[in-house]
């Protein structure tokens, strides 16, 4: 995804006549911080849309913009315009496709046929006119598919993609003469329990490539090894399901547009309402507690025991979510401490969870998360200031540990972070029964509700621009069908963050990290006004951190503008990227603000006034969260 950046600069400070106004309006913050163009290549492979039709989706994609919720109560994010290039693959392309994806068919062990899924014989067309209720539907593998995928410019330059460019690829292999779907394998890491996943279509992993494959099955479609769901056409259709008319094709364009929007924001924008700034280092402080009645759950021979763990590694893998983490968050250093207590050792969190826990269906329990973190908001020390650039942070997490099934809030909620709106999280709480453990650990809903804490939400529940303004549109046929950890695929596939993952979270941090600094240097030139300084009685160090501040956020500016958000150190001699070039702009912000606030009023003498030292620097870090506006009502999101 190859990023043109365009910063709204406001005029530097110069030396000659006073500006009008006041000095906060001079250098007053871009809304948006950043503009950006982000690039995609659409391929098309098996069919081709006619030049009015790629003018028509074109049209339908446009301007969006992405608001960032941030301390100070109106939003700053980024505005965007989505590049599209369009590349119409080869027959030999097409070729290659369709036997990577019938070579895959040979891995299937699923054995469904038809019949298995009901309304998908009712809904197949002359396009598969031999398939009958007892044939068999194979299988493609998803992430051979991906893989092949990926690396496919290598022999066909076509589709090659350009520096930081990502690709999504619509797919009708006609080559394969079956309706089919793919499978997705997952192991739980904690417990090694295998699961498979069914999917229609959508999918995405490393290396910036998404895949639509428009010839597979329709939607919805059977999970596990249980009979699947109907099948039928609600979403996004396969392609062989559309007709020729004027109106199918346009129905066509529009479900594409939709498709592209909605993978856009999966680039380009973290969570839709928690800001990703950028940390010195991030801590996940985590107590496994027992709360069985027996409290030896994590003993040789205790409760554990009957359901395949005796010790707490056995269902809470703190390396594995420090590895993941790290791969995710590469600007700062990950930690995860665990403590492991119970009833006895630690009565607090016992007479908490007791205390908030009401009765499920079937005879499970469910917890509540905001009384749990009103009892233990003390223990968990979570700072009363928004998150600040360049702060350590530090994200308490509590996982419950319960002898019948269990879940936080409402049935089938595993975990939950609970986030205020100005971006700090204030507990991660999950819960789980011994028998639940038995097939699923703790380690993959840990690394999920983590992401959920640096700022990630879910693929399938990003807030999409209206004509209203911002609104929540649920995306049914994209769902949760991506590699990443935020999906609700069964354990994730494989705990790792994908390239989209990185990308969203390094953008989030260097364009809401900027914005921070430009807030901070507002709020310095407000507290100048209130003590009547101007243009022409400013001490003559203003001008050169106002020079310095250009430049740092210039620099920002341009790391955007050639795709390098974060580059670290040793790796190359190109700059910092831009979430470094943003924390040294809001770093310079920071000791402007402190000064301003520290400065006596002006200017009875006429000459001008000199600094206080910095002593009193921690007052001025404290009108920085205060400028910021630090008291947000807590928001909780469901999560998993």
């Amino acid at each position: 995804m190859a990023v043109m950046a365009v910063l709204v600069l406001p005029t530097l400070l110069a030396g000659g006549p006073a500006a009008a106004g006041p000095l906060a309006d001079g250098h007053a913050v871009p809304v948006p911080v950043v503009a950006l163009d982000l690039e995609v290549a659409l391929v098309f492979s098996g069919f081709a849309l006619t030049a009015p039709e790629k003018a028509a989706l074109e049209d339908a994609i446009g301007n969006t913009w992405v608001p960032f919720v941030v301390p100070t109560g109106f939003p700053i994010g980024v505005e965007y315009d989505v590049a599209l290039r369009f590349i119409d693959t080869s027959s030999a392309f097409d070729g290659a496709l369709a036997g990577a994806i019938t070579a895959s068919f040979a891995n299937d062990t699923l054995g469904r046929v038809v019949g298995n899924y009901p309304g998908l014989f009712e809904n197949l067309t002359a396009a598969f006119p031999s398939v009958q209720q007892g044939t068999p539907v194979p299988h493609a593998d998803a992430d051979e598919v991906l893989a092949w995928l990926a690396a496919s410019d290598a022999a066909f330059p076509e589709v090659a993609a350009g520096a930081d460019e990502a690709r999504f690829f619509f797919l009708n292999p006609a080559g394969v003469d079956a309706p089919y779907y793919y499978r997705v394998h997952s192991q739980d890491r904690d417990t090694g329990e295998n699961f498979t996943f069914e999917t229609a279509n959508a999918w995405g992993g490393d290396a910036l490539v998404f895949f639509q494959d428009l010839r597979a099955a329709p939607n919805h479609l059977g999970e596990g090894t249980t009979d699947g769901r109907p099948a039928n056409f609600a979403g996004q259709p396969p392609l062989w399901s559309y007709g020729n008319s004027a109106g199918e094709r346009a129905r066509l364009i529009a479900d594409l547009a939709h498709y592209v929007n909605t993978s856009v924001r999966v680039l380009a924008a973290p969570s839709y309402a928690v800001t990703p700034f950028y940390p010195a280092s991030l801590t996940l402080d985590v107590t496994l507690f027992d709360g069985t009645s027996t409290q030896d759950a994590f003993t040789p021979g205790g409760a554990g025991a009957a359901h395949g763990f005796s010790a707490a590694a056995d269902i809470l893998d703190t390396a594995a979510v420090r590895a993941a983490l790290s791969d995710l968050l590469q600007v700062a250093p990950v930690a995860a401490n665990l403590r492991v207590s119970n009833r006895t050792t630690d009565p607090d969190i016992g007479s908490s969870v007791t205390a908030h826990l009401s009765a499920g269906p079937g005879g499970a329990v469910l917890l509540d998360p905001f009384a749990v973190n009103d009892d233990l908001k003390a223990r968990f020390a979570v700072p009363d200031h928004p998150v600040l650039p360049g702060e350590d942070v530090t994200v308490p997490a509590l996982v419950v540990v319960l002898d019948e099934e269990a879940y936080i809030q409402s049935p089938g909620t595993r975990g939950a972070t609970l986030q205020r709106s100005d971006g700090r999280a204030a507990a991660v709480i999950i819960a789980g029964g011994l028998d639940q453990l038995e097939g699923r650990g703790f380690t993959d809903t840990l690394i999920h509700e983590a992401g959920h804490a640096l700022g990630l939400g879910h693929p399938h529940e990003l807030a999409l621009p209206s004509a209203g303004g911002p609104a929540d549109v649920f995306v049914d046929w994209l769902r949760d069908l991506s590699s990443t950890p935020m999906t609700y695929l069964p354990n994730y596939v494989d705990y790792t963050f994908d390239s989209f993952d990185r990308r969203a979270v390094e953008s989030g941090m260097a364009a809401t990290t900027l914005a921070a600094a430009y807030i901070a240097r507002q709020e310095a030139y407000s507290a100048l006004d209130n003590r009547a300084y101007s243009n022409t009685t400013l001490p003559e160090s203003f001008a050169t951190a106002e020079s310095l501040f250009g430049a740092f956020a210039a620099a920002a500016a341009a790391s955007m503008a050639a795709g390098e958000f974060f580059v670290p150190a040793g790796v190359s001699s190109a700059p910092a990227g831009a979430v470094i070039s943003a924390k040294r702009a809001y770093d310079q912000a920071k000791d402007m603000l402190i000064d301003a606030v520290l400065l006596p009023r002006c200017c009875g003498d006429g000459d001008a006034p000199r600094f206080l030292p910095g002593a009193g620097a921690a007052l001025g870090l404290a009108a920085v969260a205060a400028a910021a506006g630090a008291a947000s009502r807590a928001l909780m999101r469901r999560r998993q």
